[in-house]
């Protein structure tokens, strides 16, 4: 009796110290020509399992030193082995999904200093959205037919692919601690000029089929988001240091952050991940989202450059056209209004702005216009 009691007592005590755990880690073995990935505990290396593309996990003991993880190939050879030491930080028995060969791509918010504010908010965000976290490096992997995908990208003009033209494509969206799956997604470039160059920029839009779960339709409070290429950006900050400071002066802009793309597991870079500033985005930001579904919210336009046959470029510039089809050329139009013919209330727009001279004055002006939001405009 005796020695079963002193039996129990020691598995008890070896199952208190040896406490298993999940290490999960996001890595596309085909970026560096392996197949699969392996965690290195303790000098032993342990066989990782995926079940999604991209995600890799498995329970192991909880580390006594230093871990890492490595890519290995079909006859599990190492080809590519992690060149840092990883500590255990998590409180709970699961790890933060690491990124491989990145040792801190989810730093917390705590230990980030803001652009402090100067001006009260407009919006009624008072946080970034989740999509847009401060200190990490979103990952998103496009999964489709790789002949749909070969032929987005060998014609620039054909620009889309996924539900609008009738091809299945899917997302995974991974953050620090979960994992987010879309169907019926829509894939198609953004911009004009950086279109043309081999990085292309993107435009994600999650299903708008109201069959589908609210999951499947937003995602972190988003339905529709931009990856720019950043082609025209070195720094490849810019652009973000602009938008913190906007919101920091009480401006209404996209917020922006990271993004690595992958697309069939095949790395495509670092893209800048940004809002999609449209209808919905416009309900949402400047409406406080308290419109019902049912309310419109008049006409969205995008001014666009014109390029005419003498190979002058004539830009979008509010100016009074004389050829009435210069506004169809010059703006992009997205009319919510059914008994409203498109340009109408562009048209009253620029004839107001072009009635405005020195003697107007500035209550005149303010009660069509919002000044003091435009002044800080200009000044970023």
């Amino acid at each position: 009796m005796k020695f079963i009691h002193i039996t129990s007592l020691l598995l008890a005590c070896y199952s208190s110290l040896a406490t298993i755990v999940t290490y999960n880690v996001i890595a596309f073995p085909n970026e560096y020509e392996g197949s699969s990935v392996v965690l290195v505990l303790d000098g032993k290396v342990i066989p990782m399992n995926s079940n999604i593309p991209g995600k890799w996990d498995v329970k192991a003991d909880k580390p006594s030193k230093s871990f890492h993880f490595s890519i290995v190939s079909d006859s599990n050879q190492i080809v590519k082995e992690e060149s840092l030491n990883r500590e255990w930080t998590s409180e709970n028995n699961a790890s933060e999904n690491y990124i491989f060969g990145k040792l801190n791509n989810n730093i917390k918010d705590e230990d980030l200093t803001k652009i402090p504010r100067v001006f009260p908010r407009v919006s009624n965000e008072k946080e970034f959205s989740r999509i847009f976290q401060e200190g990490q490096v979103k990952i998103i992997n496009i999964v489709a037919d790789q002949n749909i995908l070969d032929a987005l990208h060998q014609n620039e003009k054909l620009a889309v692919s996924g539900v609008n033209s009738d091809t299945p494509v899917e997302m995974y969206f991974i953050g620090e601690d979960s994992v987010k799956h879309f169907t019926n997604v829509t894939l198609s470039f953004s911009g004009m000029g950086s279109r043309g160059y081999s990085k292309r920029p993107y435009k994600i839009k999650l299903s708008d089929n109201p069959k589908d779960s609210k999951n499947n339709r937003s995602l972190y409070s988003r339905t529709s988001f931009k990856l720019r290429s950043l082609i025209y950006d070195c720094s490849y900050v810019r652009q973000k240091i602009t938008t913190d400071i906007g919101h920091a002066m009480g401006v209404i802009l996209p917020q922006v952050g990271f993004a690595r793309l992958y697309m069939n597991g095949i790395p495509y870079g670092l893209y800048e991940l940004t809002d999609n500033p449209k209808k919905n985005w416009i309900k949402k930001i400047i409406h406080e989202d308290k419109l019902p579904d049912n309310v419109k919210v008049g006409s969205y336009y995008k001014g666009v450059s014109h390029v005419d046959d003498n190979g002058n470029l004539i830009p979008a510039s509010l100016s009074i056209e004389t050829n009435e089809k210069m506004y169809e050329t010059l703006y992009e139009c997205e009319n919510e209004d059914d008994n409203q013919v498109n340009y109408t209330d562009l048209k009253e727009f620029i004839n107001w702005i072009n009635t405005i001279n020195n003697n107007t004055s500035a209550d005149e002006i303010k009660k069509k216009f919002e000044v003091d939001i435009f002044l800080k405009y200009m000044a970023i």
